[in-house]
């Protein structure tokens, strides 16, 4: 969780000189690229990493990507804390999308974790708003935020279906490659082949290698434990989310941010203790 939190902030680093979607194509282009240099140096077989369902990771390259750009512009145009704790609404979604989706068991815990986390969501949300704005201007950043969490959690669900049925280097591959053809597509369309060759942009092809380790480690956990109990572990993301954005933008959550965090953090708490 903590790993991806650099790469949400990326936008905000630029002080949003770059769409997000741009920024989104670097990391893709670089974490493709990186996982190429390890097959080559480790020598794995070709015939070991082709996908009996490629289309299936089609989809998630598309939720992946639609996830990308949404909280990294949340992040850009508000706080990061107040952006992260409307993120963590994604907990709250794989709780009952897990039911659903997954037939895992969903408990009268588990519910209540879920009311209570939205409640803290509701009090993020009334603290963001800004009575000066008029039109969609004071909701942009809250939308995104909601609109990013939803893609999280369709592609954590993918996630978890994929994860008992294919290896993680296989998974890696096709979303990365299938992310970074779709993105660099969609980017050209929207802004032109120039904007990828801007030479600072190209540094975010550092977020590459960040997001491969990042995306190993949640293949890795979703094989190893249900969604929805892995669930409150995302919850810490709001930590390192007000680290970096105290350290690096010198925001401090108000008090009523504080408050609506604390209670989605609680409900993740709340459904930790339930047993998987």
């Amino acid at each position: 969780v903590g790993l991806f939190a650099p790469i949400f902030i990326a936008g905000k680093l630029v002080d949003g000189a770059y769409p997000a979607l741009a920024i989104v194509v670097m990391r893709y282009v670089g974490g493709f690229l990186t996982l190429w240099a390890f097959i080559l140096l480790s020598r794995t077989p070709l015939e070991a990493l082709k996908s009996p369902k490629p289309s299936r990771h089609f989809v998630r390259a598309c939720l992946g990507i639609g996830g990308g750009v949404f909280v990294i512009h949340a992040t850009t145009v508000m706080p990061v804390a107040n952006a992260t704790a409307i993120g963590l609404t994604e907990g709250i979604m794989i709780i009952a999308l897990a039911g659903l989706l997954l037939k895992e068991t969903i408990t009268a815990r588990h519910w209540l974790a879920g009311f209570i986390g939205m409640v803290g969501a509701g009090l993020v949300v009334w603290q963001s708003i800004d009575p000066s704005a008029t039109g969609f201007g004071s909701w942009e950043g809250i939308a995104a935020a909601f609109a990013g969490a939803l893609f999280m959690t369709l592609e954590a669900l993918l996630i978890k279906y994929l994860s008992s049925r294919e290896d993680p280097l296989r998974m890696l591959l096709y979303v990365n490659g299938f992310g970074a053809i779709i993105s660099i597509t969609l980017c050209m369309v929207l802004f032109g082949w120039q904007i990828l060759a801007d030479p600072i942009l190209l540094m975010f092809l550092s977020l590459g290698p960040l997001a491969i380790i990042a995306q190993y480690f949640n293949i890795r956990a979703f094989m190893l434990v249900n969604a929805s109990t892995l669930a409150p572990i995302m919850y810490s993301w709001i930590i390192f989310a007000a680290l970096l954005g105290y350290f690096l933008f010198a925001e401090v959550p108000t008090f009523i941010a504080f408050v609506g965090s604390g209670l989605i953090v609680a409900g993740g708490v709340v459904t930790s203790k339930v047993r998987s």
